[in-house]
C-alpha cells in the first residue's frame, strides 16, 4: 500500500484529504444537488406532451410517381398518358418512355414527399388519392405532371412508454447541470 502511494507521488495524509473531500462532495451533492435534480413521472409527461409534435410525431408523407411532359402538345400527351394509364399499362415504364423530368430513369419514382413539401397545385392533385390511384394532368410552369401514389403513411406519433426514459435522462441531465 505505501509503495503503490508513493509511485503515485501521494503520502497518507494527501490520501486521507483526498478521501475526505470526496466524501464531503458526495454528502453534499446528495442533500443539495440530487433533490433539486429529481423528475417526477409527471414532469416526464409534460416534456412529452410539450415535445410530441416537433420531436416525436413523423409527419404524414405519401410516396410519388411523376411524368413530366412539356412542349407544344404537352396537354395533349398528358391525357394520352393518363389514357394509357387507366387502361392498365405500367406507370414506371411510360415515365421511361414519356417522362422528360430527371426522375425518369427511375421510373419517375420521386420516393418519400411530405405533402406540405410540395407545388400547392401538386399537392391539391394528390389530396384524394388511395395509394395505386392516377392524377389528372396538372399544368406547371410550362409542363404537365401526371403523378401516381404508390403509398400514403399518415402522421404516426412514438408512443410515450418508447421515449420516456431518455426524456428523463434529459431532464435530470438538465436540472442535475443547472444545481450543480
Amino acid at each position: 500500500f505505501l509503495a503503490q502511494l508513493k509511485r503515485e507521488g501521494l503520502t497518507k495524509e494527501a490520501l486521507r484529504r483526498n478521501i475526505e473531500r470526496s466524501v464531503i462532495v458526495r454528502q453534499v451533492r446528495a442533500r443539495e444537488v440530487d433533490p433539486k435534480a429529481q423528475v417526477t413521472e409527471a414532469d416526464v409527461r409534460a416534456e412529452y406532451e410539450r415535445r410530441k409534435g416537433s420531436d416525436f410525431t413523423r409527419k404524414a408523407t405519401v410516396h410519388l410517381l411523376e411524368i413530366v411532359l412539356k412542349g407544344d402538345d404537352a396537354a395533349q400527351s398528358a391525357n394520352a398518358v393518363v389514357a394509357r394509364l387507366k387502361n392498365g399499362e405500367d406507370f414506371e415504364a411510360l415515365a421511361r418512355e414519356k417522362s422528360v423530368s430527371a426522375s425518369r430513369a427511375a421510373g419517375g419514382d420521386l420516393g418519400r414527399v411530405e405533402p406540405a413539401d410540395l407545388n400547392p397545385a401538386l399537392s391539391a392533385a394528390i389530396a384524394n388519392l388511395r395509394p395505386g390511384e392516377i392524377s389528372s394532368p396538372v399544368a406547371i410552369e410550362g409542363a404537365y405532371r401526371v403523378l401516381m401514389v404508390r403509398e400514403r403513411l399518415a402522421d404516426e406519433v412514438t408512443a410515450f412508454e418508447q421515449v420516456k426514459e431518455r426524456i428523463q435522462e434529459d431532464l435530470s441531465r438538465t436540472r442535475f447541470e443547472k444545481a450543480y
